[in-house]
């Protein structure tokens, strides 16, 4: 299971829920969802209003699991997968990490909110991993390419590198004991 941010620490839910608060309140009065990408994958630390009626969603009535913005785009969600598609930037999937109901203080009746955390936002951003579970071999060894490119790692990813083959001799020589 992908470890995820508290819901306190994440900024577009911060923004959305503080400076946006008549979007946070429509959302539960007509009880819409709110796509929240993880902070790491924003592009800012100051979503638009524009970013939020992309991430603010309802169903269209149209077809099963299609869905539309508050600015009118379209997108599909099929099992933990959000396609967009019609007036987005690019075509691109989202990883629904999980889901959570939070109530809506503003709301007079007291209504709640569906919150879809992803792995990035809908437009702009990055698509970062959810956790471990998420990343491929591939993804780790260009962060360890990226981290070993920086002088100050070198010292460290020596040390590292000495460990690991001093941990393979031990191995070849059938030295290794368990617990």
């Amino acid at each position: 299971m992908a470890e995820l941010e508290a819901l306190d620490d994440n900024v577009f839910f911060s923004v959305l829920r503080t400076k946006y608060s008549d979007l946070w309140a429509a959302a539960a009065r007509d009880s819409m969802m709110v796509v929240v990408p993880q902070s790491c994958s924003l592009d800012t630390d100051m979503p638009s209003r524009a970013d939020m009626k992309t991430h603010i969603i309802c169903a269209s009535g149209d077809r099963l699991g299609e869905f539309t913005t508050l600015n009118g785009k379209i997108l599909t969600i099929v099992g933990n997968t959000i396609n967009v598609k019609k007036g987005f930037e690019e075509p691109i999937s989202v990883t629904v990490l999980s889901s959570q109901e939070v109530a809506c203080d503003e709301d007079p009746d007291g209504r709640s909110v569906g919150l879809l955390f992803t792995n990035r936002p809908l437009e702009g951003g990055i698509d970062a991993p959810g956790g471990v579970d998420y990343m491929h071999r591939q993804d780790v060894r260009r962060f360890v390419a990226m981290l070993r490119s920086f002088t100050e790692t070198q010292v460290v990813f020596r040390e590292i590198d000495h460990f690991v083959e001093s941990v393979r001799m031990t191995a070849e020589a059938g030295q290794l004991r368990s617990g």
